[in-house]
């Protein structure tokens, strides 16, 4: 409400007195009674408030002088608050102001002039000073982590610093990151440093295609004469900061937008290269899948050969069929028996188990147990289909009537245990799937 009062008086008071439109550049109001003087949505760069008088009686709406503590930094280069934190404070005139542990974090800076200021321990994080000068700027110890300078931002060699912080260590540590890590600049290293930084374009890139594809169109460019040349790659808070070096007779703008142009280009055939790659590498596994597949039957019927007894000398013929995934049994009453092993089967893997005779029935349990927690697990498709072929193999081994052959049984057996090993947040299933295989080795002499 109080505010609002003071408006309206502001106001009410500047009818017929000096007032002031658009922008003003390098006016020295220093001294100046400025009572009842009307500023409103004047654009003010590098004017000079030092010692004006009743300032706080101008009417300053929709200028940078609106804010209290603005007009009394300006006006006798001190404020009792410190922090313009995200402060619109471009074209100030700070020059020889003592500002000293003053946040300037994400402010606006740009055409502000620092000239002679002491900005030690300052903090200007992610602000914004393009075209902004410090010459003669005292800066050790200031914070500049992401600030935005450009080639109209001036350093000179009489800026003294000794080191900056570019913000929190990588390390998670309470310690800032210090720049240089160890030592101090070397008198004007820092304004050759950091204009020479000014002088490039940044490009944030955040995976690695992003990557390729901007250092394809770089050397698209270069190969038409662009001479551009990487000024520095970083890693920073998970992305990557590419800086190009502003070849001669290119302005930033023209350059910034080739490079885009061509990077928009170069990541849209990447793109479509890494489709094209996908698909294959899919049509691939399943190539792969089903050569695993037919190795396994191969294998299977070669270690395990179908044998047909017909002993009863029976005249009529039986017919039988014998495929990859199919065992045909004539025992002495003619009939059949047992049904085949499927690999991956787990009906017919469980007709199998069923099939073992009595002698086995600890084994059948223990394989019904391993079937069933092999098709509840978290495991993949693939995984599970796999799980069961050695499942399959073990059963074989279980049916043959001569000894069962040892490192067939072991090898299946830890194939089991290496395919739910690896298998996160399903502690229990694998710890009854290797209590299982266990007493399946324990009992089969494993």
């Amino acid at each position: 409400q109080l505010a609002l009062l003071r408006r309206w008086l502001l106001y009410s008071n500047d009818f017929g007195t000096t007032r002031f439109s658009g922008q003003i550049r390098n006016a020295d109001f220093s001294g100046a009674n400025l009572r009842h003087v009307r500023f409103t949505n004047v654009t003010f760069i590098n004017c000079i408030w030092q010692d004006a008088s009743n300032l706080h009686l101008a009417l300053t709406r929709g200028t940078l002088l609106e804010t209290r503590k603005v007009r009394q930094l300006l006006s006798t280069g001190k404020s009792d608050d410190h922090d313009f934190t995200s402060m619109d404070l471009s074209g100030a005139q700070f020059a020889g102001m003592d500002l000293r542990n003053y946040n300037f974090t994400n402010a606006k800076l740009s055409n502000a002039n620092f000239s002679g200021a002491d900005l030690r321990d300052a903090i200007l994080t992610a602000a914004n000073v393009t075209s902004a000068r410090f010459c003669h700027a005292k800066l050790t110890g200031a914070t500049i982590e992401n600030w935005n300078i450009d080639p109209h931002t001036v350093f000179d060699e009489n800026i003294t610093c000794d080191f900056v912080f570019l913000g929190p260590n990588k390390d998670g540590s309470t310690q800032r990151e210090r720049n240089p890590p160890t030592d101090n600049f070397k008198p004007g290293e820092f304004a050759k440093l950091y204009q020479q930084v000014a002088e490039a374009i940044a490009f944030i890139l955040y995976n690695r295609a992003e990557l390729a594809a901007i250092m394809r169109s770089v050397d698209h460019l270069n190969a038409h004469g662009a001479n551009i040349e990487v000024e520095s790659l970083e890693r920073k808070n998970g992305a990557a900061i590419l800086r190009l070096k502003v070849p001669p007779g290119f302005s930033r703008e023209q350059m910034s937008s080739a490079v885009k142009k061509e990077y928009k280009l170069r990541l849209k055939q990447s793109k479509k290269e890494v489709k094209a790659l996908t698909h294959e590498n899919d049509s691939l596994k399943a190539e792969l899948d089903d050569t695993r597949d037919a190795f396994y039957t191969l294998w299977f019927n070669k270690s395990s050969p179908t044998v047909i007894y017909n002993t009863n000398n029976i005249n009529n013929q039986q017919e039988h069929h014998v495929n990859d995934n199919r065992r045909t049994q004539i025992v002495k009453d003619n009939t059949f028996s047992q049904s085949p092993v499927s690999f991956g089967d787990h009906a017919t893997i469980t007709q199998s188990i069923a099939a073992l005779p009595d002698s086995q029935t600890e084994l059948k349990t223990l394989l019904t147990q391993l079937t069933t927690l092999i098709e509840q697990s978290h495991a993949s498709a693939a995984d599970k289909k796999d799980a069961l072929h050695q499942t399959a193999i073990i059963i074989k081994a279980a049916q043959e009537t001569d000894a069962p052959q040892p490192g067939r049984i072991r090898r299946a057996l830890d194939f089991i245990t290496s395919v739910f090993s690896g298998i996160e947040n399903a502690n229990a299933t694998v710890e009854q799937i290797n209590t299982v295989i266990s007493k399946i080795s324990d009992l089969m002499g494993q």
